[in-house]
């Protein structure tokens, strides 16, 4: 049983070890959100090679962040003790870490039962007097009040590209073109329930009176490159996430506090860079509001809990994503059930088809008008439209193909060939969705565990 004294000070330097991970967690975010290179990294969660668990909490966030900023493509990652254990077990072996390398410190969460006496200060138990209470607290016999603290203790880990001679990963995950990563950035959200619209609009956002994303519908709209349009849909997803129904977070994200807000924005952020990195994207991460973070507004506490806030939400939302690619059912409870996958992916995917359909329509109708011999065409382009049924429309697209290229629309020299060929282009590419696999499994690396 440790004394009063050791108990206090095992606290105030709980503290300091959790200021100094939040201070890391911080800059790396900053150093990422700057730099203007490509992200490389580990495309799997971080786990220990010698138990086979994963990181988890802060701790999966720290790495992932560390393993993003300096380069690690691998995710094992050793603390020196497990090294040392290995090497004493394995005497041919001949494993080191070289003296300039720098490894990444996490923190051990260790719990001590305690009590609160008649000053209201909190004193420290055994677990055998903290039981006793317990067993006495069932008995309905009056005790003190009784708790258990969380205390932080520091752990040095080194990534597997620090440590000499280490063994190769026998698996290497073969990286995914960028029209299967987008595929699974749409299977994923369509497949969480989120109604996603596609709208003109330049940037993405969500309505909360509505409960739905709205995107643009294409890179062009939203000005962005390509690759990186993916990015955009997370973040959107991510603040979707804060509605009463999903994971109650509703009242701290829509409030007018700036403290709040920025809490937000830090675990959207968070997530957002993880969880491209962990889905094989390379490109600098576009976001609508990366930013330095400052906190000169908040005491240094106050600062301290809002990062591991915003850590917290952002890890719990990257184990979503994991256990969905990892073809597993997520285990958030606002998480539709995996049968409804494939019918909510085929929603949305109507969605998209119908709004491009319709923009194609729409763009025919001036040509139509200007033209003398096709205004009443264009009045009946206009009731298709309106009525806003799909086999109606691409029917509709189909007569105005053909339409387009009649000698009558070249009335005063007007051209429409390049119009014509872009909506036959879209008609042949307006195939049934297929009944295919909901998600593309990833192999793990490690063992499936229980995440702490």
């Amino acid at each position: 049983m440790i004394t009063d004294e050791e108990f206090r000070s095992r606290i105030k330097a709980s503290q300091r070890f959790k200021t100094e991970m939040s201070l890391e967690i911080l800059k790396s975010i900053n150093s990422i959100s700057r730099d203007a290179r490509e992200m490389d990294g580990p495309t799997s969660m971080p786990f220990s090679p010698f138990t086979g668990k994963e990181y988890c909490g802060p701790n999966m966030v720290r790495l992932m962040l560390a393993g993003i900023e300096n380069g690690y493509t691998d995710n094992r990652w050793i603390g020196r003790e497990e090294l040392s254990g290995f090497q004493c077990s394995h005497l041919c072996t001949d494993l080191k870490v070289p003296s300039q390398e720098q490894g990444v410190v996490i923190l051990r969460p260790q719990q001590l039962p305690f009590y609160y006496g008649d000053d209201g200060q909190r004193y420290a138990m055994s677990e055998a007097d903290f039981a006793e209470l317990l067993q006495r607290h069932e008995a309905g016999k009056p005790i003190p009040k009784v708790g258990r603290a969380v205390l932080f203790i520091p752990v040095t880990v080194y990534n597997a590209c620090q440590i000499e001679n280490f063994p190769k990963k026998e698996f290497i995950q073969q990286p995914l073109s960028h029209r299967e990563q987008l595929e699974i950035v749409f299977r994923f959200v369509a497949a969480s329930g989120m109604n996603i619209y596609y709208s003109p609009c330049k940037t993405a956002r969500y309505n909360l009176r509505d409960d739905t994303i709205l995107l643009p519908a294409s890179c062009r709209d939203a000005n962005i490159p390509e690759r990186v349009y993916p990015t955009i849909i997370l973040r959107q997803f991510y603040k979707a996430t804060g509605a009463r129904h999903r994971e109650n977070r509703h009242p701290a994200y829509f409030s007018n506090n700036a403290k709040d807000q920025m809490i937000e924005d830090m675990a959207a952020d968070i997530f957002t860079i993880i969880a491209m990195r962990y889905l094989g994207y390379k490109e600098k991460c576009h976001t609508q509001s990366f930013q330095p973070y400052n906190w000169r507004f908040a005491p240094e506490d106050t600062m301290i809990s809002c990062i591991f806030q915003a850590v917290h939400r952002a890890g719990e939302m990257l184990s979503i994503v994991h256990q969905f690619y990892s073809g597993e059912q997520p285990k958030a409870q606002w998480f539709p059930p995996r049968k409804t996958w494939e019918q909510l992916y085929a929603a949305q995917e109507l969605n998209k088809t119908k709004y491009v359909t319709e923009q194609l329509l729409s763009s025919t109708l001036s040509p139509l008008n200007m033209n003398p011999y096709m205004q009443a065409e264009g009045c009946r382009v206009k009731g298709v439209i309106d009525r806003a049924d799909l086999k109606e429309m691409r029917e509709e697209l189909r007569r105005v193909s053909r339409l387009l290229l009649a000698p009558e629309m070249h009335y005063g020299g007007s051209d429409y060939t390049d119009l014509a060929r872009t909506i036959n282009s879209f008609l042949r590419n307006c195939e049934p969705i297929k009944n295919s696999s909901p998600v593309a499994v990833k192999q793990e690396d490690s063992p499936r565990i229980r995440m702490r």
